[in-house]
Protein backbone atom coordinates (compact mmCIF):
# COMPACT_ATOMS: atom_id res chain seq x y z
CA UNK A 1 0.00 0.00 0.00
CA UNK A 2 2.90 2.45 0.85
CA UNK A 3 4.42 1.70 -2.60
CA UNK A 4 1.51 2.48 -4.30
CA UNK A 5 0.78 5.99 -2.44
CA UNK A 6 4.36 6.95 -3.38
CA UNK A 7 4.33 6.72 -7.29
CA UNK A 8 1.40 8.72 -7.83
CA UNK A 9 2.13 11.84 -6.05
CA UNK A 10 4.89 12.22 -8.82
CA UNK A 11 2.68 11.46 -11.78
CA UNK A 12 0.16 14.00 -10.29
CA UNK A 13 3.18 16.61 -9.85
CA UNK A 14 3.40 15.70 -13.29
CA UNK A 15 0.10 16.87 -14.51
CA UNK A 16 0.16 19.78 -12.45
CA UNK A 17 3.30 20.91 -13.64
CA UNK A 18 1.65 20.79 -17.19
CA UNK A 19 -1.05 22.63 -16.39
CA UNK A 20 0.81 25.14 -14.56
CA UNK A 21 2.95 25.73 -17.49
CA UNK A 22 0.18 25.85 -20.06
CA UNK A 23 -1.34 28.66 -17.27
CA UNK A 24 2.12 30.55 -17.20
CA UNK A 25 1.72 31.19 -21.25
CA UNK A 26 -1.74 32.55 -20.61
CA UNK A 27 -0.82 34.85 -17.58
CA UNK A 28 2.37 36.15 -19.91
CA UNK A 29 -0.66 37.33 -22.36
CA UNK A 30 0.82 34.33 -24.74
CA UNK A 31 -1.12 31.44 -25.92
CA UNK A 32 -4.94 32.68 -25.96
CA UNK A 33 -5.50 33.47 -29.97
CA UNK A 34 -3.66 30.27 -30.75
CA UNK A 35 -5.10 27.89 -28.01
CA UNK A 36 -8.75 29.13 -29.96
CA UNK A 37 -8.23 29.26 -33.16
CA UNK A 38 -4.24 28.79 -34.14
CA UNK A 39 -2.32 25.59 -34.41
CA UNK A 40 -4.18 24.09 -31.06
CA UNK A 41 -7.64 24.17 -32.81
CA UNK A 42 -9.66 24.13 -29.66
CA UNK A 43 -13.17 23.81 -31.03
CA UNK A 44 -11.77 21.70 -34.23
CA UNK A 45 -11.35 18.81 -31.96
CA UNK A 46 -14.11 19.34 -29.93
CA UNK A 47 -16.16 18.84 -33.07
CA UNK A 48 -14.38 16.04 -34.31
CA UNK A 49 -14.95 14.11 -30.97
CA UNK A 50 -18.38 15.01 -30.86
CA UNK A 51 -18.94 13.99 -34.71
CA UNK A 52 -17.24 10.54 -34.03
CA UNK A 53 -18.88 10.04 -30.90
CA UNK A 54 -22.68 11.00 -32.17
CA UNK A 55 -22.69 10.84 -35.89
CA UNK A 56 -23.01 7.60 -37.47
CA UNK A 57 -20.27 6.11 -39.77
CA UNK A 58 -22.30 3.75 -42.31
CA UNK A 59 -26.00 3.72 -43.18
CA UNK A 60 -28.09 6.63 -45.17
CA UNK A 61 -28.03 10.05 -43.94
CA UNK A 62 -31.78 10.56 -44.22
CA UNK A 63 -31.74 7.89 -41.26
CA UNK A 64 -29.45 9.27 -39.12
CA UNK A 65 -30.65 10.44 -35.64
CA UNK A 66 -28.00 13.20 -34.90
CA UNK A 67 -30.49 15.74 -32.58
CA UNK A 68 -28.02 15.14 -29.27
CA UNK A 69 -25.09 15.99 -31.88
CA UNK A 70 -27.11 19.07 -32.88
CA UNK A 71 -27.95 20.18 -29.53
CA UNK A 72 -24.31 19.89 -28.63
CA UNK A 73 -23.38 22.27 -30.59
CA UNK A 74 -25.77 25.00 -30.44
CA UNK A 75 -25.02 24.72 -26.59
CA UNK A 76 -21.63 25.53 -26.83
CA UNK A 77 -21.38 27.88 -30.37
CA UNK A 78 -23.64 30.37 -31.12
CA UNK A 79 -24.16 29.20 -34.98
CA UNK A 80 -28.19 28.04 -35.33
CA UNK A 81 -27.10 24.81 -36.70
CA UNK A 82 -30.12 23.37 -38.08
CA UNK A 83 -30.37 18.98 -37.95
CA UNK A 84 -32.02 18.75 -41.82
CA UNK A 85 -29.79 20.91 -43.47
CA UNK A 86 -26.60 18.75 -42.05
CA UNK A 87 -28.44 15.63 -42.86
CA UNK A 88 -28.83 16.74 -46.36
CA UNK A 89 -24.56 17.82 -46.23
CA UNK A 90 -24.24 14.65 -45.37
CA UNK A 91 -26.52 12.78 -47.92
CA UNK A 92 -24.71 14.76 -50.94
CA UNK A 93 -20.95 14.35 -49.66
CA UNK A 94 -18.40 13.41 -52.14
CA UNK A 95 -15.11 14.99 -50.92
CA UNK A 96 -12.94 12.59 -48.26
CA UNK A 97 -11.20 13.71 -45.48
CA UNK A 98 -7.22 14.28 -46.03
CA UNK A 99 -5.57 11.21 -44.11
CA UNK A 100 -3.03 13.30 -42.84
CA UNK A 101 -5.40 16.17 -41.35
CA UNK A 102 -7.07 16.29 -38.01
CA UNK A 103 -10.25 14.98 -39.92
CA UNK A 104 -8.75 11.66 -41.03
CA UNK A 105 -10.43 9.47 -38.85
CA UNK A 106 -14.27 10.74 -40.42
CA UNK A 107 -15.89 9.08 -43.19
CA UNK A 108 -17.30 11.57 -46.11
CA UNK A 109 -20.28 12.16 -45.01
CA UNK A 110 -18.86 12.79 -40.74
CA UNK A 111 -16.23 15.28 -42.42
CA UNK A 112 -19.24 17.38 -44.43
CA UNK A 113 -20.86 18.28 -41.11
CA UNK A 114 -17.84 18.60 -38.90
CA UNK A 115 -16.41 21.01 -41.77
CA UNK A 116 -19.64 23.17 -41.59
CA UNK A 117 -20.04 23.67 -37.90
CA UNK A 118 -16.19 24.44 -38.17
CA UNK A 119 -16.49 26.92 -41.12
CA UNK A 120 -19.39 28.60 -38.86
CA UNK A 121 -17.44 28.88 -35.74
CA UNK A 122 -14.78 30.29 -37.64
CA UNK A 123 -17.40 32.94 -39.13
CA UNK A 124 -19.16 33.33 -35.21
CA UNK A 125 -15.53 34.06 -33.93
CA UNK A 126 -14.41 36.62 -36.99
CA UNK A 127 -17.87 38.24 -36.14
CA UNK A 128 -17.20 38.44 -32.53
CA UNK A 129 -13.06 39.83 -32.68
CA UNK A 130 -14.54 42.30 -35.66
CA UNK A 131 -17.12 43.98 -32.78
CA UNK A 132 -13.89 44.52 -30.27
CA UNK A 133 -11.17 45.61 -29.04
CA UNK A 134 -7.89 43.20 -29.98
CA UNK A 135 -6.56 43.44 -26.32
CA UNK A 136 -9.41 43.47 -24.48
CA UNK A 137 -10.62 40.21 -26.28
CA UNK A 138 -7.23 39.03 -25.64
CA UNK A 139 -7.67 39.82 -22.14
CA UNK A 140 -10.91 38.19 -22.37
CA UNK A 141 -9.84 34.72 -23.13
CA UNK A 142 -7.04 34.66 -20.97
CA UNK A 143 -9.32 35.56 -18.24
CA UNK A 144 -11.69 32.74 -19.86
CA UNK A 145 -9.07 30.21 -20.31
CA UNK A 146 -7.65 30.41 -16.70
CA UNK A 147 -10.68 30.92 -14.88
CA UNK A 148 -12.13 27.05 -16.47
CA UNK A 149 -8.73 25.61 -16.10
CA UNK A 150 -8.30 27.22 -11.90
CA UNK A 151 -12.03 25.43 -11.20
CA UNK A 152 -11.72 22.21 -13.02
CA UNK A 153 -7.90 21.73 -11.70
CA UNK A 154 -9.40 22.27 -8.42
CA UNK A 155 -12.22 20.04 -8.76
CA UNK A 156 -9.71 17.41 -10.18
CA UNK A 157 -7.33 17.88 -7.31
CA UNK A 158 -9.92 16.66 -4.70
CA UNK A 159 -11.07 14.08 -6.72
CA UNK A 160 -7.06 12.63 -7.19
CA UNK A 161 -7.12 13.07 -3.17
CA UNK A 162 -10.54 10.98 -2.96
CA UNK A 163 -9.13 8.24 -5.02
CA UNK A 164 -5.57 8.05 -3.29
CA UNK A 165 -7.59 7.76 0.07
CA UNK A 166 -9.38 4.65 -1.27
CA UNK A 167 -7.07 2.92 -3.97
CA UNK A 168 -5.78 0.35 -1.30
CA UNK A 169 -9.37 -1.19 -1.00
CA UNK A 170 -9.22 -2.92 -4.52
CA UNK A 171 -6.31 -5.22 -2.45
CA UNK A 172 -9.34 -7.20 -1.64
CA UNK A 173 -10.24 -7.65 -5.22
CA UNK A 174 -6.94 -9.13 -5.79
CA UNK A 175 -5.99 -6.13 -7.98
CA UNK A 176 -2.64 -4.22 -7.66
CA UNK A 177 -3.57 -1.18 -5.79
CA UNK A 178 -0.98 0.87 -8.08
CA UNK A 179 -1.89 0.07 -11.38
CA UNK A 180 -5.20 0.23 -10.75
CA UNK A 181 -4.18 3.92 -9.32
CA UNK A 182 -2.35 4.71 -12.53
CA UNK A 183 -5.12 3.36 -15.02
CA UNK A 184 -7.94 5.58 -13.59
CA UNK A 185 -5.61 8.97 -12.66
CA UNK A 186 -5.02 8.51 -16.35
CA UNK A 187 -8.36 8.66 -16.91
CA UNK A 188 -9.82 11.19 -14.92
CA UNK A 189 -7.10 13.63 -16.62
CA UNK A 190 -8.22 12.86 -19.95
CA UNK A 191 -11.39 13.84 -18.68
CA UNK A 192 -10.26 17.08 -16.81
CA UNK A 193 -8.53 17.74 -20.65
CA UNK A 194 -11.92 17.28 -22.33
CA UNK A 195 -14.03 19.30 -19.67
CA UNK A 196 -11.28 21.90 -19.64
CA UNK A 197 -11.75 22.24 -23.50
CA UNK A 198 -15.71 22.54 -23.30
CA UNK A 199 -15.54 24.39 -20.99
CA UNK A 200 -13.82 27.33 -22.78
CA UNK A 201 -15.69 26.55 -25.83
CA UNK A 202 -19.15 27.15 -23.39
CA UNK A 203 -18.09 30.15 -22.21
CA UNK A 204 -15.71 32.00 -24.73
CA UNK A 205 -19.35 33.47 -26.67
CA UNK A 206 -21.03 34.22 -23.87
CA UNK A 207 -18.16 36.73 -22.58
CA UNK A 208 -17.32 40.24 -23.66
CA UNK A 209 -15.07 42.95 -23.37
CA UNK A 210 -18.34 45.45 -22.51
CA UNK A 211 -21.48 45.27 -22.59
CA UNK A 212 -22.05 47.34 -26.03
CA UNK A 213 -19.30 44.58 -28.25
CA UNK A 214 -21.83 41.75 -26.72
CA UNK A 215 -25.27 43.84 -27.47
CA UNK A 216 -23.96 43.92 -30.79
CA UNK A 217 -22.51 40.77 -31.38
CA UNK A 218 -26.18 39.18 -30.65
CA UNK A 219 -27.92 41.72 -32.82
CA UNK A 220 -25.38 40.97 -35.68
CA UNK A 221 -26.19 36.85 -35.22
CA UNK A 222 -29.87 37.50 -35.19
CA UNK A 223 -29.49 39.49 -38.36
CA UNK A 224 -27.81 36.29 -40.35
CA UNK A 225 -29.57 33.94 -39.28
CA UNK A 226 -33.18 35.70 -40.11
CA UNK A 227 -33.03 34.87 -44.01
CA UNK A 228 -32.10 31.42 -42.86
CA UNK A 229 -35.00 31.01 -40.12
CA UNK A 230 -37.40 32.35 -42.82
CA UNK A 231 -35.97 29.32 -44.98
CA UNK A 232 -36.65 27.09 -42.33
CA UNK A 233 -40.08 28.26 -41.70
CA UNK A 234 -41.13 28.31 -45.75
CA UNK A 235 -39.92 24.45 -45.55
CA UNK A 236 -41.95 23.88 -42.39
CA UNK A 237 -44.75 25.32 -43.70
CA UNK A 238 -44.92 23.32 -47.05
CA UNK A 239 -44.47 19.95 -45.50
CA UNK A 240 -47.07 20.55 -42.67
CA UNK A 241 -49.36 21.33 -45.84
CA UNK A 242 -48.24 18.51 -47.63
CA UNK A 243 -48.83 16.51 -44.64
CA UNK A 244 -52.32 17.73 -43.75
CA UNK A 245 -53.50 17.13 -47.28
CA UNK A 246 -52.68 13.68 -47.38
CA UNK A 247 -54.18 13.23 -43.58
CA UNK A 248 -57.35 14.35 -45.38
CA UNK A 249 -57.09 12.36 -48.53
CA UNK A 250 -56.53 9.54 -46.41
CA UNK A 251 -59.60 10.34 -43.86
CA UNK A 252 -62.27 10.62 -46.44
CA UNK A 253 -60.82 7.11 -48.17
CA UNK A 254 -61.46 5.56 -44.87
CA UNK A 255 -64.77 7.59 -44.17
CA UNK A 256 -65.88 6.09 -47.65
CA UNK A 257 -64.43 2.46 -46.49
CA UNK A 258 -66.80 2.63 -43.41
CA UNK A 259 -69.62 3.27 -45.52
CA UNK A 260 -69.61 0.87 -48.02
CA UNK A 261 -68.81 -1.59 -45.51
CA UNK A 262 -71.73 -0.18 -43.63
CA UNK A 263 -74.54 -0.88 -46.44
CA UNK A 264 -72.71 -3.78 -47.32
CA UNK A 265 -73.14 -5.31 -43.75
CA UNK A 266 -77.03 -4.11 -43.58
CA UNK A 267 -78.22 -5.66 -46.95
CA UNK A 268 -76.83 -9.07 -45.88
CA UNK A 269 -78.45 -8.72 -42.62
CA UNK A 270 -81.91 -10.03 -43.01
CA UNK A 271 -84.89 -9.36 -40.48
CA UNK A 272 -85.88 -11.70 -37.88
CA UNK A 273 -89.00 -13.71 -38.05
CA UNK A 274 -91.07 -13.71 -34.78
CA UNK A 275 -92.20 -17.04 -33.16
CA UNK A 276 -95.81 -17.81 -33.26
CA UNK A 277 -97.89 -17.20 -29.88
CA UNK A 278 -100.71 -19.54 -28.32
CA UNK A 279 -103.94 -18.23 -29.19
CA UNK A 280 -106.31 -18.81 -26.45
CA UNK A 281 -109.75 -19.27 -26.84
CA UNK A 282 -110.92 -18.85 -23.74
CA UNK A 283 -110.18 -19.60 -19.86
CA UNK A 284 -108.17 -22.33 -18.41
CA UNK A 285 -111.04 -24.76 -16.33
CA UNK A 286 -108.95 -26.58 -13.65
CA UNK A 287 -109.70 -30.42 -13.47
CA UNK A 288 -111.77 -29.19 -9.72
CA UNK A 289 -113.51 -26.48 -10.63
CA UNK A 290 -116.91 -27.10 -11.94
CA UNK A 291 -117.29 -27.96 -15.50
CA UNK A 292 -118.62 -24.82 -17.84
CA UNK A 293 -121.27 -27.14 -19.33
CA UNK A 294 -123.57 -26.96 -16.29
CA UNK A 295 -124.17 -30.53 -15.59
CA UNK A 296 -122.64 -29.50 -11.84
CA UNK A 297 -120.14 -32.29 -11.83
CA UNK A 298 -116.14 -31.51 -11.14
CA UNK A 299 -114.53 -30.75 -14.92
CA UNK A 300 -112.21 -34.22 -14.45
CA UNK A 301 -115.14 -35.86 -14.05
CA UNK A 302 -117.46 -34.85 -16.58
CA UNK A 303 -116.14 -32.98 -19.93
CA UNK A 304 -112.49 -32.95 -18.44
CA UNK A 305 -112.70 -36.87 -18.60
CA UNK A 306 -113.93 -37.21 -22.10
CA UNK A 307 -111.33 -35.36 -23.24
Amino acid sequence: ARGGEAAPKGGAKGEEGGARSRAGELEKGRGGERYILGGDNLHVRQVIEKTLDMVPEEGEPEDWEIRSFVDWVNLNFPIGVQQKELLDLAASATNEPDPDSAFGDLTAAQYAISAEVENRVQEAYALKASLEQGDHLRSMERYTILSAIDKLWQEHLYNMDSLRSSISLRAYAQKDPLLEYKTESYDMFQKLRDAINVEICHNIFRSASSLEAFENFLKQLAQRAAPQSTENLEADLERKTTEARRSQVVSKANQAIAQARQKATTKKAAPAKKRPQPVRAGLKVGRNDPCPCGSGKKYKQCCGKQG
